[in-house]
């Protein structure tokens, strides 16, 4: 499952095993929490938090809400995740095209 994960652009799950593997994979997650603590995501800058609506940041074991966190919401969350990723992307790679054109003399710094 290991290679499996680590290909992965983004991971949505529960609070488990896969969030949490993927987290320890340098791999941006989103971590359902409706029946979890949230302290359990603290230990990762990876994890970003989508919550039950009405819990405030309250949510502990059999709070039962994981059906109350909409699909709307993760879907805002993913793609928030995954735009700032392709962006990130591709100022690295104007920034290495610039480099490049500059080392080669094409443009002056």
């Amino acid at each position: 499952i290991l290679p499996i994960i680590s290909n992965a652009n983004l991971c949505i799950s529960n609070d488990s095993s896969f969030l949490h593997i993927s987290a320890s994979l340098n791999i941006k997650c989103i971590g359902l929490f409706g029946d979890s603590p949230l302290c359990y995501a603290s230990w990762s800058k990876n994890i970003n938090i989508v919550e039950a609506p009405g819990l405030g940041g309250t949510t502990t074991h059999d709070s039962l809400a994981m059906d109350k966190i909409s699909l709307e919401s993760v879907y805002n969350k993913a793609e928030e995740l995954l735009i700032y990723k392709f962006l990130r992307t591709v100022s690295r790679a104007v920034l290495t095209i610039e480099a490049n054109l500059v080392q080669s003399g094409e443009i002056s710094g």
